[in-house]
C-alpha cells in the first residue's frame, strides 16, 4: 500500500523538484521499508521505535525542506497538492492545512454496504471544518517552525499513537488556524 501512496505522492505534485520524500517508519514489521525500496523513488528511510510520534519526529529531524506534509501510509494526495498547500500558507492567518477526507469507494468489495462510509465522510468533514480538529488522514502540513515550536521534535515524538490530535490540539490552543481543501 505505500508503495501506492508514495507513486501518488510523486505523481501529483506539480512540482516534483521540490518535493523530499521521507519514509519515517514506526517500527513495522510489514514488509514497508522492503515495498519503499521496491518503488525506485528517490526516498529517505528512516526508524523510529515506539510508534507514529517517534516515527514523524523522526522525519521531521531528516527533513530540510520549511513545509512538512505529515501523510499516512494509506492516504491519497489530489493532484498539484504541493501548489495548493505552498498557496495556502503564503497567507498568514492559515498556519497548517488538512484535505478533505473521503473513502476510496473503488477499494469496497461489493458486497459491503457503502453509505456508512459516505456517513463517516460526512461528520468527519464537518468536525474537520466546523471545529478545527483534522486528523493524520487528511494530511495535515504546516511550517516546519511551527512543528518544532508545538513540540513536535520533543514531546510529541514520545507518544505512540494519536500525535496527531494532539498536534492539532496545541495548534488550536495558540488560536492557528487550518485551512482545509474541500
Amino acid at each position: 500500500r505505500i508503495g501506492s501512496t508514495l507513486r501518488r505522492v510523486q505523481s501529483a505534485a506539480e512540482n516534483t523538484e521540490l518535493l523530499e520524500i521521507i519514509v519515517a517508519d514506526g517500527g513495522s514489521d510489514d514488509g514497508t521499508i522492503e515495498e519503499v525500496r521496491e518503488t525506485s523513488l528517490n526516498c529517505k528511510i528512516t526508524h523510529a521505535s515506539g510508534g507514529r510520534g517517534p516515527a514523524v519526529a523522526a522525519g521531521a529531524r531528516l527533513a530540510t525542506g520549511s513545509i512538512l506534509l505529515i501523510l499516512h501510509a494509506d492516504t491519497q494526495l489530489p493532484k498539484h497538492y504541493d501548489k495548493v498547500i505552498r498557496h495556502a500558507l503564503t497567507d498568514k492567518k492559515n498556519v497548517a492545512t488538512a484535505f478533505r477526507f473521503g473513502v476510496d469507494r473503488q477499494t469496497i468489495p461489493d458486497n459491503i454496504c457503502t453509505w456508512p462510509f459516505r456517513i463517516m465522510e460526512f461528520t468527519v468533514n464537518i468536525r474537520s471544518g466546523l471545529f478545527q480538529l483534522p486528523f493524520g488522514d487528511q494530511a495535515i502540513a504546516l511550517p516546519k517552525s511551527y512543528f518544532i515550536q508545538l513540540g513536535g521534535l520533543d514531546d510529541l515524538a514520545k507518544v505512540p499513537m494519536l500525535e496527531d490530535f494532539i498536534l492539532v490540539q496545541r495548534l488550536r490552543r495558540f488560536n492557528f488556524s487550518f485551512f482545509f481543501f474541500l
